[in-house]
């Protein structure tokens, strides 16, 4: 799930309630790793421009004890190859959006989202309009969310 700070928080238990794993893709400071290849990994990163979120492991332990796999988004999409590889081996994608995009119906979609698609892979994703010039199907399942 990309993370949307309002609006993905209205998710935070979703992890719990499904047999299915969700997983996160976060940026954590180069600090909160031991493994010298993913320190590897988010110090080229973070030279090529790309600044991690330098969060506190709090946090990081307050998703996984609600159920979420959390993976490093540097080693996820640290190449293209990585990312390509990721999105083959996952079973889909469960993405919230800005509450912008929801409020103005947009019509926004993510190029994650077209990537998954590309790949074959279901997308679960918050209305945002589309459906007006892209009905639901093939892959793609919007749903709304009253607050």
């Amino acid at each position: 799930m990309e993370t949307c700070a309002a609006s993905s928080m209205q998710f935070l238990e979703s992890a719990s309630r499904i047999s299915q794993k969700l997983e996160l893709a976060l940026c954590f400071g180069i600090k909160d790793t031991d493994d010298p290849e993913e320190a590897s990994l988010r110090e080229q990163a973070r030279l090529n421009g790309c600044i991690d979120y330098q969060g506190h492991p709090a946090d990081r332990a307050n998703l996984e004890a609600r159920g979420w796999r959390i993976r490093s988004a540097s080693h996820i999409a640290g190449s293209p190859e990585d990312y390509r590889r990721h999105i083959r081996a996952s079973r889909g994608e469960f993405s919230c959006v800005e509450l912008s995009c929801m409020k103005f119906q947009n019509a926004w979609v993510s190029d994650r989202s077209v990537c998954y698609l590309a790949s074959g892979k279901l997308v679960i994703v918050w209305n945002t309009g589309l459906r007006a010039y892209l009905p639901d199907a093939e892959g793609m399942c919007r749903f709304t969310h009253d607050r």
